[in-house]
């Protein structure tokens, strides 16, 4: 996010608006998912009074940042040979 931007502005040029489409989820599912994620502490909503801002715009957390880079290097062939196999 650049400097001085505001988180609202932020999350709307990422194309919010978009987002359900995207994800192809109707109005209900998309919306209890934004609750999960948001109880995860995986996204967190945009706080502020910006005229016309009714609400339910949401930015990911630094805690979503870190489980991305997480999962993405799970593909790498290390990321298991470094980890202790379980004893059955």
């Amino acid at each position: 996010m650049e400097t001085g931007a505001s988180e609202l502005k932020f999350v709307r040029d990422s194309g919010w608006k978009n987002l359900q489409q995207i994800c192809k989820l109707g109005d209900v599912d998309f919306l209890l998912s934004l609750t999960k994620l948001s109880n995860a502490g995986l996204i967190k909503e945009v706080v502020g009074s910006y005229v016309g801002y009714q609400g339910a715009h949401y930015i990911i957390t630094s805690t979503f940042q870190r489980l991305m880079s997480m999962i993405s290097y799970s593909s790498e062939p290390t990321f298991y040979s470094s980890l202790e196999q379980p004893k059955i």
